[in-house]
């Protein structure tokens, strides 16, 4: 929510600023976070990593955009596209880095060491390392390890 916030405020200052682009820009991806917010039943706020995953979409589709522009020629564009990127960039939040597959694998040992089960496993990854850890892959590890 406060990533939401920042993007807010600085969209209603580019708008008193008459800022075409960034007013534009942060138009647009506070739109695609009301719309994900009413997505949920009961609606209800986007966490601070879900915020940065709409945030990082954006991005993406601004890089991407950038480099056709590029390659086309459209040098003029493309430096508009630049300029979108570095103005989505100055929002993203600083989320902790996601665990490596090293971390992965010494964790869920040493759960599986102790005697836990694939639920517990799963629930120790929930409790000590919230959304830093892909579910899948850590389903696989223990499944491989509970063997």
């Amino acid at each position: 929510m406060q990533t939401q916030t920042r993007l807010r405020e600085a969209f209603d200052r580019a708008r008193v600023e008459r800022n075409k682009l960034t007013s534009n820009l942060l138009g647009t991806v506070l739109g695609e976070m009301t719309k994900a917010e009413k997505n949920f039943r009961p609606t209800r706020p986007l966490s601070e990593k879900e915020e940065a995953e709409i945030l990082k979409a954006s991005t993406d589709s601004a890089k991407t955009t950038h480099a056709l522009l590029v390659k086309a020629g459209r040098l003029d564009a493309a430096e508009i596209a630049a300029t979108e990127i570095s103005i989505l960039e100055s929002f993203m939040p600083d989320l902790p880095p996601p665990l490596t597959a090293e971390e992965i694998e010494d964790f869920a040992k040493a759960k599986v060491a102790e005697g836990a089960n694939m639920g517990a496993v799963m629930a120790a990854f929930k409790s000590q390392f919230p959304d830093r850890y892909d579910g899948k892959t850590v389903s696989g590890v223990v499944k491989r390890l509970l063997g």
